[in-house]
């Protein structure tokens, strides 16, 4: 899935280490512009990113904060 992080998505600026996934759901990419990266435990998003999750499809995720605990 790919969600646009926009005003008000939770955690910006946030280490994803710091985050609490819901169970399945990983981050697979944050892209900023022309720039794509495989993220770590140090990336954040910021306003304006783009992030690609995947997840085993159990539940539903409408919006970027529905990956968040």
């Amino acid at each position: 899935l790919e969600f646009p992080v926009e005003a008000n998505t939770k955690f910006c600026g946030v280490p994803l280490k710091k985050l609490k996934l819901k169970p399945n759901v990983l981050i697979a990419s944050i892209s900023r512009g022309a720039h794509t990266e495989i993220p770590n435990g140090e990336s954040m998003f910021a306003q304006g990113d783009t992030l690609v999750v995947v997840t085993s499809g159990r539940g539903v995720l409408k919006q970027i904060n529905d990956i968040f605990q």
